[in-house]
């Protein structure tokens, strides 16, 4: 079987169905149809199916040391063409549920190589580029309540990506920021909920709720319902993302900060859900909130060392934003 195909994940189906490139190298490959300077870019299977890229350099050519991990596997290897050797950066995803992500890495190489970057430069910037795919998924479970908060700030990305694909960049929460994005001096904090009757929400600290000086402060509201099969999950929510964003593998980096190097295993996908509600207030005068200033001198009590505290929005009807003053709002913050 002879073919060049369109994308990474065709050719490795292919190759597992027994498909391979005729008069081809010594192991079974696809070619990529992305020609290097030093031959085609292949694609290839590991021993146990696992999916690989050979990217062709220089029998001679001195090449850096390429970090790699228990999920990922970088080998210099050499394969023979009519009795020629031809030498491959070798790159083999060992995790499973990290094949999306090592398609998308596959992706990139052959753009970069199609531009004209050499390989060995194509696979040091895009392994630097997709840092998330060095760490293995982690066996620990994920709550229930990360997943739903992850969902919450996802769909929010979505909605600040639609105005300007560089929204990503307002997504601060990842960076140990004090609100879920920022612009400037306007800060937007994102809290997600499945109780539909219920408009309580836990609020994590005593300055979440400050205003920035000289700028303002929103809460947006997400409303979730599980389901059995329903439309909204991170995976789902993910893959919008993924083409809304100017630059891809750095959304994926804030996702890994949180702990989702994956966001298409079944360790964040095992809930689904339906939008029930997204409502958004203005933090200002009157809103229910604690604050420093709440105490005598706008100081804590000596020897308290935090504060966590439940607010009920039923009662903060007056602060909650019209159809045009969100979309003015997003706009704002997406720039």
């Amino acid at each position: 079987m002879s073919s060049e195909v369109a994308t990474p994940v065709s050719a490795w189906h292919s190759l597992r169905l027994g498909g391979q490139e005729e008069a081809g190298i010594s192991i079974p490959t696809i070619p990529s149809g992305v020609e290097a300077p030093d031959g085609k870019v292949r694609h290839a299977l590991g021993p146990a199916g696992e999916p690989r890229i050979l990217l062709p350099v220089g029998m001679h050519e001195r090449l850096p040391e390429f970090k790699e991990s228990t999920a990922l596997l970088v080998a210099d290897v050499t394969y023979e063409k009519d009795g020629r050797p031809i030498r491959f950066i070798d790159l083999m995803c060992r995790v499973g549920e990290l094949e999306s992500v090592f398609s998308e890495v596959a992706e990139e190489l052959l753009k970069r190589i199609r531009g004209g970057e050499r390989c060995r430069d194509a696979v040091g910037g895009t392994l630097a580029d997709f840092r998330s795919l060095l760490v293995a998924p982690s066996s620990q479970e994920v709550s229930d309540s990360e997943i739903i908060g992850l969902i919450g700030e996802l769909i929010i990305l979505c909605e600040l990506l639609q105005i300007n694909s560089d929204g990503w960049k307002t997504w601060r929460g990842p960076a140990g920021e004090r609100h879920d994005f920022r612009r400037n001096f306007h800060s937007l904090e994102v809290k997600t909920t499945t109780r539909q009757s219920d408009s309580t929400v836990s609020i994590s600290s005593i300055d979440q709720l400050d205003v920035p000086a000289g700028g303002t402060l929103h809460l947006a509201l997400i409303v979730l319902e599980r389901a059995v099969d329903a439309p909204i999950t991170v995976s789902s929510i993910w893959a919008q993302v993924m083409k809304l964003a100017s630059q891809p593998s750095k959304v994926r980096d804030s996702l890994a900060q949180i702990g989702c190097e994956d966001p298409q295993s079944s360790t964040w996908n095992r809930l689904a859900f339906n939008l029930q509600r997204e409502a958004m207030y203005q933090v200002r005068d009157g809103f229910p909130k604690i604050s420093a200033s709440s105490f005598k001198g706008g100081r804590i009590p000596q020897g308290v060392q935090s504060l966590q505290y439940v607010i009920d929005l039923a009662d903060a009807a007056e602060f909650e934003l019209g159809k045009e003053a969100i979309r003015e709002l997003v706009v704002r913050i997406a720039g």
